[in-house]
């Protein structure tokens, strides 16, 4: 980052000594808060082995009973954790994902990243920017997109909302819909791509 050599100081100073002197307060100021600004996004910055640890633990409850690797198909899920903002609370994400074969090879970095696959506002700002299918799907001939999300936050636990989704799901005799356990809900983008990967393991198994 810099921080050591001086080199994130210098880049800001460069910009803001054409308004301000060095030796002028109001500089100072607005260089300390972005050296502070950039200290915590770095400090904080998810890892990658945070992400693998959301990954493996992640729990896919239930999966479609039909491939996706023959033909363009989608996945309907349901995904569920503790909300962040109400830890006795459920977040419910509902969405599909259309994956279909892939014939062309991209290099790694023109891979479609997290925000790209949910959209910006359904991605927390620790996955922007961070390839999707990296960890679950690597080189896997694939293509993914997501539609129709809608996240909802539930006034009951994660046990309860989900005895009733299955309940549903059963009674309806859909045996499309996917229902995934996240261990973080802020995350749920990685237990999607978990979810995705188990079925496409599963597939080129074969």
């Amino acid at each position: 980052m810099g921080y050591a050599g001086g080199h994130t100081g210098d880049s800001v100073a460069a910009v803001f000594c054409q308004r301000w002197p060095r030796n002028c307060r109001a500089f100072q100021n607005c260089l300390e808060l972005r050296l502070f600004t950039a200290f915590k996004a770095f400090v904080f910055m998810l890892g990658s082995d945070e992400l693998r640890e959301i990954f493996r633990r992640t729990q896919i409850i239930r999966k479609p009973t039909y491939g996706i690797i023959s033909g363009y198909h989608t996945l309907p899920y349901v995904c569920l954790g503790v909300s962040g903002d109400k830890p006795f609370g459920t977040q419910q994400v509902k969405g599909k994902v259309h994956v279909s074969p892939r014939l062309i090879i991209r290099p790694q970095q023109y891979e479609p990243s997290y925000d790209e696959i949910f959209g910006e506002d359904n991605v927390d700002g620790e996955l922007t920017g961070r390839i999707f299918g990296f960890m679950g799907f690597k080189g896997k001939p694939v293509e993914c997109k997501s539609e129709h999300l809608e996240v909802r936050m539930i006034d009951s636990n994660v046990e309860t909302v989900l005895s009733r989704t299955l309940d549903d799901l059963e009674r309806n005799e859909d045996i499309t819909t996917g229902v995934i356990l996240t261990p973080n809900s802020r995350y749920y983008p990685v237990s999607i791509e978990r979810f995705i990967s188990s079925i496409l393991e599963d597939e080129f198994s074969v």
